[in-house]
């Protein structure tokens, strides 16, 4: 043994420093609490020096969490003596197959963690097995949080504390909670120290409620109010999360309970960490662009439309409908899929304005079979905006309708569109492209006189071909006529 632990220790134990040492001590009794420096660390196991004649040692699972040791050579641990013979083994707790009578009583008195087997689920708790001895556990203390499935604990080997030892050991009761409870302050004790507005951690959904999400963030629990879990907008947190999931948040504010001094109120933020939804949006959405969204709300004044997750618009009553209608819900119901038309971008303020009116061409314009690019065709200025004319393609149904860029309207950006093309102007007007599978109609101004010219051309071109054509015929039927007349 000696052997192998010079090579686990590869020369890491300071045998001359005499610091690192504990001074001789009584005689050692199974059970009991000592401490101890750690002196050395194998690949298996830890080696504590407990003042006895040699290193009591430690599994080093009991030291490791997530794959990183708790302990380095120097430190100092309280340790439970669960072996004297043929080794001194220690433990951070007492194993069940080390416990009897007379030791449960002592863990009971002096608080000894020790190590149980769930074997059983009963009315109200568990049974335990402690080395043979049988306890029993109430649900309530199997765990910190509330118990849903008490048969997810069978079988299982957990570290239990012994709260009640009586009638010589036939009424036993033990409790994990407790356990719990205390590694959770600890680790929360560690988290407290690095609170602060600004900072991020990673946590675990514990519970939700219709007000927001309480998150775990190692002993330290936060709320996720509902407006701050995600940018689109959600009726419970349970649309966006689940118990047990892990999340990242960061801490918003930090400040006192009023009903509780001591403790601290954390407001956490998931939405946060996620990016400005409006950014992106923004950069892909243009004034005069279809889209596709879906009503979220509805009220007397119009319909709030989303086009992107946290990125909503607003479609005003008089944008619903040609007709007058006394209500929006008249014309769009929630969570109804719509297509609509961007009228205006508000890039400061972020805000969207919307129409299901100039929209409203899709359906007819998905079957019109006469929209030709290229055509001229006669139409009339339905609306004015900054960005350009929504006409109506006469002959064409109501809802046929499509837009004419300022820039394909005004001799210049100078020209005010509203003075120049009053509602109700007629014009003609060059169809520059069609989109028959989102109905959009785009048209020109400017290129109806260019397109009138090459008609033009086109038929004087036609004209002096026919002309050319009939007067060669001319010739050649005269000569015809002069042969046939000399052969007679």
């Amino acid at each position: 043994m000696a052997k192998n632990r010079v090579q686990q220790l590869d020369g890491d134990l300071p045998f001359g420093d005499l610091d690192y040492r504990m001074p001789t001590r009584r005689k050692l009794a199974v059970g009991e609490v000592v401490e101890g420096v750690v002196v050395a660390i194998g690949d298996s196991d830890v080696f504590v020096d407990v003042g006895a004649k040699a290193e009591g040692t430690i599994d080093i699972k009991e030291i490791t969490q997530d794959g990183e040791l708790q302990a380095q050579i120097g430190d100092k641990v309280h340790v439970y003596i669960v072996a004297l013979d043929p080794e001194l083994r220690l433990s951070y707790s007492l194993g069940r197959a080390h416990l009897n009578q007379q030791m449960l009583e002592d863990a009971c008195e002096m608080g000894i963690p020790v190590d149980g087997k769930v074997t059983g689920v009963n009315k109200g708790g568990f049974d335990i097995s402690l080395g043979g001895v049988r306890a029993f556990c109430p649900v309530s203390q199997i765990d910190v949080d509330f118990c849903e499935d008490p048969s997810v604990f069978l079988d299982q080997t957990l570290r239990f504390r012994v709260t009640k030892y009586e009638q010589e050991g036939r009424n036993i009761v033990v409790s994990r909670r407790a356990l719990l409870a205390e590694e959770r302050e600890e680790a929360a004790s560690a988290i407290r120290e690095q609170l602060f507005e600004g900072a991020e951690f990673k946590g675990t959904v514990k519970s939700l409620q219709p007000y927001g999400a309480f998150v775990d963030i190692g002993g330290v629990q936060g709320m996720v109010h509902i407006s701050e879990i995600c940018h689109r907008r959600i009726e419970h947190p349970s649309e966006a999360l689940t118990v047990g999931q892990t999340v990242k948040v960061r801490i918003s504010k930090i400040d006192r309970d009023p009903k509780h001094p001591d403790r601290e109120r954390i407001g956490l933020s998931i939405r946060a960490l996620l990016g400005d939804p409006w950014d992106e949006a923004l950069a892909e959405l243009n004034e005069g662009d279809a889209a596709q969204g879906r009503v979220v709300r509805i009220q007397p004044f119009g319909a709030f439309v989303e086009l992107r997750p946290g990125v909503d618009g607003l479609i005003h009553i008089s944008e619903l409908s040609d007709r007058r209608i006394r209500h929006p819900s008249d014309v769009v119901s929630l969570g109804q899929d719509v297509q609509v038309t961007i009228l205006k971008i508000d890039h400061q303020a972020r805000r969207l304005s919307l129409s299901l009116r100039t929209a409203g061409a899709t359906a007819d314009a998905a079957d019109a079979g006469d929209i030709t690019v290229g055509a001229v065709v006669d139409v009339v200025v339905d609306q004015v905006k900054p960005f350009g004319l929504f006409v109506q393609l006469k002959g064409a149904g109501r809802r046929m309708r499509g837009l004419i860029p300022a820039e394909e309207a005004a001799d210049g950006p100078q020209t005010n569109l509203r003075r120049a093309f009053p509602e109700g102007t007629e014009l003609k007007a060059l169809i520059t492209a069609y989109d028959p599978s989102t109905g959009k109609i785009r048209l020109s101004l400017q290129g109806v006189g260019e397109q009138e010219q090459r008609e033009a051309y086109q038929q004087f071109v036609g004209d002096q071909r026919r002309a050319a054509s009939d007067a060669s015929l001319g010739s050649l039927g005269a000569k015809l006529a002069e042969a046939l007349k000399q052969k007679r």
